[in-house]
């Protein structure tokens, strides 16, 4: 789409037919199409197809007096900037993308990180439950042994009661026998 080749082509023109050199200024830079075609041209489609895509774009820049093009001395065309008043928006231009992409990467870096921080606080949240769980079920095996210990303790009781009962039981059988 548009937006694509206008990013095509400012990556073309700010990444390849200018360079900035020491104090800020810059120098064109002459490529011929064939270096711009392996640099800008999509891997996943058809070679002809992104040569024709280019060449509109490229005819289009020329057309626009942002490019010059010259017949390359062993065929093919070359390409430069149309004019050294251009180099400084360019430059200009460049720096303010490169702004752009690296608060872009910021945010997205900031956005992974809150992700990472969310996942955490989630298997944190998921490991307390655990915990609680695990612990409510000890607590339920603790009152459940503490209540077994308790009726253990009644029949032993109970027991014993039953035992001296019986044994007065035929203490006093023995004694209306006689």
């Amino acid at each position: 789409g548009i937006a694509g080749e206008y990013d095509t082509a400012r990556r073309l023109i700010e990444d390849e037919l200018v360079i900035e050199t020491e104090g800020g200024k810059g120098v064109r830079v002459t490529m011929h199409e064939l270096s711009l075609l392996a640099k800008f041209s999509d891997r996943n489609r058809d070679e002809a197809a992104e040569k024709a895509r280019l060449r509109r774009l490229l005819d289009a820049l020329v057309n626009l007096h942002v490019l010059r093009r010259e017949v390359g001395s062993r065929g093919g065309d070359t390409y430069e900037l149309a004019h050294d008043r251009l180099i400084a928006p360019v430059l200009a231009g460049k720096k303010e993308r490169l702004a752009q992409e690296a608060e872009a990467e910021r945010q997205r870096k900031e956005a992974e990180t809150q992700r990472q921080l969310a996942q955490e606080r989630r298997k944190r949240q998921q490991a307390r439950r655990v915990a609680l769980g695990l612990g409510a079920l000890s607590f339920l095996s603790l009152l459940a042994l503490a209540g077994a210990w308790w009726q253990n303790d009644i029949a032993v009781k109970a027991k014993k009661d039953a035992e001296q009962k019986r044994s007065e039981a035929e203490t006093a059988k023995a004694m209306y026998t006689e």
